[in-house]
């Protein structure tokens, strides 16, 4: 039984993160903050989805810095193209909003 009650999270947390992919339409949009510096803000992911392990693939994959506020992942520079890329790569629909 030890062996079936660790398997089930796992598989029950992959079937949500899968759901979670068809469900949400992802927003990617830059701001200019401070001495003009650009910040790529991606949002709307369900509360049940790991913004964190998302943000540490995007910032690696981007080769950036960035950090997690209220559920939206903040990556310092112009990232869209870079962001886009990996985000459909991981089967998430993502939409550009200016």
């Amino acid at each position: 039984m030890k062996d079936l009650d660790a398997f089930l999270p796992n598989s029950l947390s992959d079937v949500l993160e899968t759901l979670d992919k068809d469900r949400t339409s992802l927003k990617i949009t830059t701001v200019k903050r401070a001495y003009g510096k650009k910040v790529t803000l991606v949002s709307g992911f369900d509360k049940t989805t790991n913004v964190k392990k998302i943000a540490k693939l995007l910032k690696s994959q981007c080769a950036t810095g960035g950090t997690v506020k209220n559920n939206v992942i903040e990556l310092q520079g112009d990232q869209i193209r870079r962001v886009t890329t990996i985000l459909e790569k991981e089967e998430y629909q993502v939409e550009y909003v200016r």
